[in-house]
């Protein structure tokens, strides 16, 4: 019986200290821009700034074409026009998703606004580059220049997202923008 009770113990501390790590644990979200923040609120659509599709920020793009991959997961979703990505934290499952520009879905293939040469459901590394933009396309064909990284609301029970940085702030691409964390059981 005694044995039993170790065996019960040493399970059950196990759980614990499992349930200690998930709550320290923090996923980095990088910017994949070089520019400024632009406070969710403000960015011109609403399926974005209504938190529809999840919680984060808008960059405005400064002149930097290259863009970089805001963690590491596997890349869950490319669109064929290239302008979206969704990358899914393996452990969490959080998936994360960078929408460059607004309405750029419209703008031609053969217009070159994007180009990758990356392929739905391989794995990516943080700060790695996602793609090639030109923000010359983009304005003369878009709605907006503004990107949009939310975390997408999906597997987020239990979880909270802390922006770093605020609307107006100059943001560097591979700089720390986005935190998700587990919420205490306070």
């Amino acid at each position: 019986m005694k044995a039993l009770i170790e065996f019960v113990k040493k399970f059950l501390s196990g759980f614990t200290k499992k349930k200690r790590e998930e709550l320290n644990q923090e996923i980095k979200i990088y910017s994949p821009l070089t520019g400024v923040i632009v406070d969710q609120k403000k960015i011109p659509d609403e399926g974005f700034s209504e938190g529809y599709m999840g919680v984060g920020v808008g960059i405005q793009p400064t002149d930097d074409e290259e863009v970089l991959c805001p963690l590491t997961g596997n890349l869950e979703v490319l669109f064929k026009t290239q302008h979206a990505y969704i990358v899914r934290e393996l452990k969490t499952q959080i998936a994360v998703m960078l929408h460059l520009g607004i309405n750029t879905v419209n703008i031609p293939l053969e217009m070159k606004a994007f180009t990758t040469s990356l392929t739905q459901g391989l794995p990516v590394l943080e700060k790695d580059q996602l793609c090639q933009m030109s923000l010359e396309v983009i304005r003369k064909n878009a709605t907006s220049d503004i990107s949009a990284l939310l975390v997408q609301n999906e597997n987020m029970e239990g979880k909270e997202v802390k922006i770093h940085k605020k609307d107006g702030e100059s943001v560097t691409k591979g700089e720390l923008v986005m935190s998700v964390f587990y919420k205490s059981a306070e």
